[in-house]
């Protein structure tokens, strides 16, 4: 790659890694804080890099593993070479272990939507807001948004007090 057009990525990152950091919320900050990561706007374009890198490399050995199971074992050489009916076997095992691993990685994707994060969000959006734009140029809101607000508050100190070790008992 070129030195240029590397130091036009780098730029593009750190313009990137700026805007991130001024539109982050102070939750996001508490709860990288509390996990104990680092948020990606924080790493610098080299760590960046090198994750993204990571990140491809596992992804392709996991399709690759994916693909295999799924077309089932084929051997290299003439050593390897197995009966043809042992081979039939291999391939229908592999084929029903694929279907159990799809399965799975649905079962995994349900219980995050209904994870407390989701339904949190879910609420919030059948909740609504009733709002009308007039109100709230005069400063007027809905009962709801008043009680988001305060709720608002009460999350952000919450996390402010897990981040720092603190529970809410404390």
């Amino acid at each position: 790659m070129s030195s240029c057009k590397k130091s036009n990525e780098k730029r593009e990152w750190e313009k990137y890694c700026e805007e991130k950091k001024k539109n982050e919320h102070i939750i996001e900050r508490y709860c990288y804080d509390i996990r104990g990561e680092t948020p990606n706007y924080d790493l610098t374009f080299e760590e960046s890099e090198k994750s993204v890198e990571e990140c491809w490399k596992y992804r392709q050995e996991q399709l690759g593993k994916e693909r295999e199971s799924e077309r089932g074992y084929i051997p290299e050489d003439k050593t390897e070479a197995v009966a043809k009916s042992e081979w039939e076997k291999q391939k229908k095992r592999n084929r029903l272990l694929a279907i159990e691993q799809r399965k799975e990685r649905k079962a995994n994707w349900e219980l995050k939507m209904n994870s407390p994060v989701h339904m949190f969000s879910k609420m919030i959006d059948k909740i609504g807001c009733r709002c009308e734009a007039e109100e709230m140029r005069a400063g007027k809101f809905c009962d709801t948004c008043t009680l988001i607000v305060k709720v608002n508050e009460y999350t952000v100190d919450l996390f402010k007090r897990a981040s720092q070790g603190r529970t809410s008992d404390n």
